[in-house]
């Protein structure tokens, strides 16, 4: 029996990595580090500063798993501090060295993988984000070699993000698959799924 798609396209933050419990450890992580080491005076508040920042700051293209400067000149902001730099090369140096820690390969996506490419079913990532940040992650989570050639879209890379149905355009146009033969898998109901619906995929 032939499979019912031609092409499985996912997406990376709260799919492939349960982004939202990376980002609370990293960042209680990197507060703490923050305080012990006198840049901050209280390690809970900044971390509730940090989490309201993280759910405000929306830039185009942004890498919220990986953070952001913009998203710490927030948090400092939120916490009453003023801007200093050494804070914000700590707290990224110490967020991304947690954040790395947590983000291994995971047996059921590589077994998932391997059982679409033998099925003949081409594998994608459409994602918004930083290219260098998504990038990491997908390293790290050993998925890079089962992503089928020139279908991994990052907003970033592609100039548009996935609130807009160019980019899946763009994703089927370079699988050469038909619109109903292509399922996207995602998290969120009107990018994940409004959107790749407009253009005709699943």
């Amino acid at each position: 029996m032939p499979p019912p798609f031609d092409a499985i396209f996912f997406d990376i933050g709260s799919t492939l990595i349960p982004s939202a419990d990376i980002i609370a450890h990293a960042a209680r992580h990197a507060c703490a580090q923050l305080e012990r080491n006198s840049l901050i005076p209280d390690a809970q508040i900044f971390f509730a500063g940090y989490q309201q920042a993280d759910a405000q700051v929306h830039p185009p293209h942004i890498s919220h798993i990986y953070s952001d400067a913009r998203i710490i000149a927030r948090a400092e902001e939120l916490a009453r501090l003023p801007f200093d730099n050494r804070r914000l090369g700590f707290f990224l140096h110490a967020y991304r060295e947690a954040m790395r820690a947590r983000i291994q390969p995971a047996q059921e996506f590589l077994e998932l993988f391997e059982a679409l490419a033998r099925a003949g079913v081409l594998r994608g990532i459409v994602s918004d984000g930083s290219l260098e940040g998504q990038s990491e992650v997908l390293f790290r989570l050993g998925l890079l070699p089962y992503i089928s050639p020139n279908l991994c879209l990052i907003s970033e890379a592609q100039g548009v993000e996935k609130s807009h149905p160019e980019i899946y355009r763009r994703a089927l146009a370079l699988a050469q698959v038909a619109p109903n033969r292509a399922l996207m898998i995602g998290d969120h109901l009107e990018r994940d799924v409004a959107v790749p619906q407009s253009v005709g995929m699943k």
